[in-house]
């Protein structure tokens, strides 16, 4: 009797969750169908201009009063990443719940969040261009409707790589899958990439059909901006043809009907610059420059300065395009921190993605697990026994796989955090040798300048011909975090005669190396140029005798010791708010030292010598693999 009892229970609660499991499969058609909708309004973005992509962004809220918060928010994160595609509004899509909606929005949802792992003006990691390539190959049911965004990622790819032929072959398969290839904005859109294509290759003929072809489909068209971009692509083709004149007058068309555009002026005054009209490039710029203060997009302002500069140089003023240059990279810098950031959200969208998609993952296998229950509820009385063991199987290999995950993305996350620590590290490197090379190259045409005004002509041609050939091996190694010792000694050595030029017999130098592998140690470039100058410039300054400079280089078991000793002044006593600071040269050396050798001993010190002014450096010994 009791066990007929616990059957008659079991049997109405496995019908009640029948029941649940049937009103949730309506539930689940109704967000389908919701969903579907909500994405042919997405696709339909597209058509629009972006001055009206930008009002409708401002209206969402109001498209969006009768869903419920919860698809407000997802909905509203989507559109937002559509229309504006900066990391902010593409990391919102991380946090959107994908559990019970439909696959078309998470296939659309996976697209934006791989496509914006790829660099607008490079190549992406091979990892995300094999899973691009994965989706553009699936066949039958498997494709999408969203097959043609990846095209159209794949054509972007493979345009920055230089790969014009395919391209172009994806660039037409987007043209070709997409679903509003009938309307004008599309076809538009379609026109002007092919016309790039074709200026890339110079060829004129099919720049002109493409160029035609854009202007009829923006014949009723009355949007400046729109009108503005065909007298863009007009100067463009002008240009490749050589007719500069005529590519001025478009481009200054440009600014006429979209004044607010910034990047017309910059092209305008580049076209001005290769006319040498340089005044009138000046005034451009600067004025450019202005419209990008209004734009509020300081990622603009490098390629404005760094204009400025190449046409103050053409002038001859170098004082001042040194000045700009100074600027421009100032910019650059905040551009590269601005990516550096970008790449750090990319790293962690793509955590987020995969934890993500294994949630979807145990989404399915919670759904295959109910309709096995709703299948079995007929026969329950028969295989009960068996089904409570298939559940407890289920429970405990579920248990087992939640272990495993947890454990997996630990590892995962420390792994992600050291990367980003070492690309950190990297960067703050990169910094400190940048900051560096100026203050150097400043000081040198300081030398150059002095030597001139004393009137020693030839000495100032054989000066700047040394000059040249000691700038051009610091800059055949600026991308370098390390170089080989004997190649660090040979800058060393032609900075020395270069100074020797300009301060005739005033002082003597010596190079000591005790070792025999100079061209199998590597280390960091420049390190040891800034003491050698400030031996020179402070040390050897007014003093009576005459000045002698030793530089020497000894190894001692695993580390390399540098030696830079002086008979000069010595150092000199500090007042004022001086004492505490450190010279620029110490402050930046310790900070790559420490960023260079963060495990090991490395260091930087004063000696206290009787006569003048010892520097020792003190770094481990890296060898160069190729050579040894």
């Amino acid at each position: 009797m009791r066990i007929f009892i616990y059957f008659l229970i079991s049997f109405c609660v496995l019908q009640s969750s029948c029941k649940y499991f049937s009103d949730e499969k309506k539930r689940v058609a109704g967000i389908s169908q919701k969903d579907s909708l909500f994405l042919d309004f997405a696709i339909s973005i597209d058509t629009m201009v972006l001055e009206k992509k930008q009002l409708l962004s401002f209206q969402l809220d109001s498209i969006y009063a009768k869903l419920d918060p919860v698809e407000r928010q997802n909905y509203h994160a989507i559109l937002n990443s559509k229309i504006f595609k900066d990391y902010r509004s593409i990391s919102e899509l991380s946090t959107i719940d994908t559990q019970g909606r439909s696959t078309e929005l998470r296939e659309y949802l996976d697209f934006y969040l791989l496509n914006y792992q790829v660099p607008l003006n490079g190549t992406p990691e091979l990892e995300i261009l094999q899973q691009i390539l994965k989706k553009v190959n699936q066949d039958g049911a498997e494709k999408n409707r969203f097959s043609y965004l990846y095209y159209e990622a794949l054509a972007r790819i493979y345009f920055n790589n230089a790969d014009s032929e395919k391209s172009i072959h994806y660039i037409q398969l987007w043209y070709k899958e997409h679903p509003n290839r009938s309307m004008d904005r599309i076809q538009f859109t379609f026109h002007e990439i092919m016309f790039l294509h074709m200026m890339k290759g110079q060829k004129l003929d099919q720049m002109r059909e493409h160029l035609q072809a854009m202007k009829k489909l923006l014949q009723s068209d009355t949007n400046k901006s729109e009108i503005a971009r065909i007298y863009e692509k007009e100067a463009l083709y002008q240009g490749t043809k050589g007719q500069s004149d005529s590519a001025i007058f478009y481009l200054n068309k440009c600014i006429e009907i979209a004044p607010e555009i910034p990047m017309y002026y910059r092209n305008l005054a580049v076209a001005y610059q290769r006319e040498k009209s340089y005044d009138r490039a000046i005034d451009i710029a600067n004025e450019g420059i202005e419209k990008v203060k209004t734009a509020s997009d300081s990622s603009l302002f490098y390629s404005f300065y760094s204009t400025l500069a190449l046409s103050y140089e053409a002038k001859g003023e170098y004082k001042k395009a040194l000045e700009l240059q100074g600027i421009s990279q100032h910019y650059n810098l905040e551009k590269t921190k601005r990516n550096q950031l970008e790449n750090i959200s990319a790293i962690e969208n793509r955590y987020k993605s995969e934890n993500r998609d294994l949630k979807i993952k145990n989404l399915q296998i919670t759904d295959s697990l109910k309709s096995q229950i709703i299948v079995q509820q007929k026969w329950l009385i028969f295989v009960f026994f068996c089904f409570v063991l298939l559940i407890l199987t289920a429970m405990y290999f579920r248990y087992k796989r939640g272990l495993i995950k947890e454990k997996t993305e630990k590892l995962q996350i420390e792994s992600e955090k050291l990367a980003v620590e070492n690309d950190m590290l990297k960067l703050e490197q990169r910094a400190l040798q940048l900051k560096l090379n100026p203050h150097f190259i400043h000081n040198t045409i300081s030398n150059l300048q002095g030597v001139i005004l004393e009137g020693r002509n030839e000495e100032a041609n054989e000066y700047l011909l040394k000059f040249s050939r000691l700038l051009r091996n610091i800059l055949d190694y600026d991308q370098e975090e390390w170089v080989p010792l004997d190649r660090e000694i040979g800058l060393i050595r032609d900075y020395l005669n270069l100074q020797k030029m300009r301060f005739g017999d005033s002082f003597d130098y010596a190079l000591e190396v005790d070792t025999d592998s100079v061209n199998n140690i590597q280390v960091p470039l420049m390190l040891i140029q800034p003491f050698v100058e400030n031996a020179i410039i402070h040390g050897f300054q007014g003093l009576s005798r005459k000045g002698f400079l030793l530089v020497k280089f000894t190894t001692s078991g695993d580390s390399l010791r540098i030696l830079i000793t002086d008979n000069g002044q010595g150092e000199q006593p500090k007042t004022g708010n001086a004492k505490n600071k450190k010279s620029l040269s110490f402050e930046i050396t310790e900070k790559r030292l420490k960023a260079l050798f963060p495990d090991k001993e490395a260091y930087i010190r004063k000696n206290v010598i009787s006569v003048g002014f010892e520097v020792e450096l003190l770094i481990p010994i890296i060898h160069d693999t190729i050579h040894s």
